[in-house]
């Protein structure tokens, strides 16, 4: 997710780097011959980068990165989400910044070279503002640029819940300080007109119209509100008729899924949850349930337009000189 174009080993050809949301980092390959095949980025001990819970399929089983042993799995744990390549250290190798959807951002330290990298095998947790950085709303991914001017690489970062934020860096190369959040575009809504987007807010930099300061084009999406018919007195019965039903479906399916959760919630057993799971959904009470929603979702789709997810890019000049980064983007 938010791939990098970079040559990451230094061979003159451009590589990809980028992380999948089951938790490693990734590296695809440019050679004269084209791309290679993606292969995880590994530390110095050869064990793949990431953060958070990943199932490890050569181990056949989860594993949490950084996980004290003997620390129970947390299944809610945040997954990696993007990986970018920055020579953090200012010494001639590139590091890599590993973001996760809880809005953390991780600093994996090379200690090699990039013919030769040796990552170290903990994640450091990256800081703004004097505490640990966090996103609101979740990292998609993060943008290393200069966005005030001053020699400095800052962080630009997307949110899941839609909003863009700034982190100024404070410090000197090759020890990065960053400011608390500054929030370029705040999330919100926009429905029934695309003005905006809603959530997934992934962003880039650059100077759109030449005009010498930074601009912000961000991809994500919006809820579209369909104009409704007007019913007839007969529809309209039907159509209130149609919610209550769909209400009480959807507080049975409440209940079922509660149930579910108490079966497993003391079941430490991979295959015995599994074995759970597979006995409560294939069976005919949740099987009865989703007939009856899908039947009453087709019933209501005939009377009721539904918001539909789409997915747009916007464009947000900033009007300001770049210096003034205090100043927020304004949206065009």
């Amino acid at each position: 997710m938010g791939p990098q174009f970079v040559d990451f080993d230094a061979d003159g050809f451009t590589d990809i780097v980028t992380a999948t949301f089951e938790g490693h980092a990734f590296v695809v390959r440019g050679s004269a011959e084209g791309w290679r095949a993606p292969e995880h980025v590994r530390d110095a001990a050869g064990a793949p980068i990431g953060i958070g819970l990943y199932y490890d399929m050569e181990a056949n089983g989860y594993r949490h990165v950084g996980q004290a042993e003997g620390e129970e799995t947390d299944y809610s744990a945040p997954h990696c989400v993007s990986a970018v390549a920055f020579d953090w250290d200012a010494d001639g190798d590139h590091d890599l910044l590993l973001g996760s959807k809880s809005g953390e951002l991780h600093l994996r330290l090379n200690e090699g070279t990039n013919t030769e990298p040796a990552f170290v095998s903990t994640n450091a947790r990256v800081e703004a503002g004097g505490a640990p950085l966090t996103v609101p709303g979740g990292l998609t991914a993060p943008k290393l640029v200069d966005w005030n001017g001053d020699g400095l690489t800052d962080l630009v970062c997307g949110s899941f819940e839609g909003g863009v934020y700034l982190y100024e860096n404070r410090g000197e190369a090759g020890a990065p300080a960053f400011a608390a959040v500054r929030t370029l575009i705040a999330p919100g809504t926009s429905a029934p007109a695309a003005t905006r987007p809603e959530e997934g807010a992934y962003v880039d930099v650059l100077d759109r119209d030449g005009d010498g300061d930074l601009d912000l084009v961000v991809g994500g999406y919006y809820d579209f509100q369909p104009p409704q018919r007007e019913l007839t007195a007969e529809e309209e019965v039907r159509l209130a008729r149609l919610e209550a039903e769909m209400a009480e479906i959807e507080s049975d399916m409440d209940a079922f899924f509660a149930r579910v959760d108490e079966a497993i919630a003391d079941e430490s057993d991979e295959d015995e949850v599994q074995a759970i799971l597979e006995e409560l959904y294939g069976g005919d009470e949740y099987a009865a349930l989703m007939e009856r929603y899908n039947a009453v979702s087709v019933e209501l789709a005939k009377l009721r337009a539904e918001p539909e997810r789409r997915s747009g890019i916007w464009l947000y000049r900033q009007e300001s000189p770049v210096r003034e980064a205090s100043a927020p983007a304004d949206g065009r």
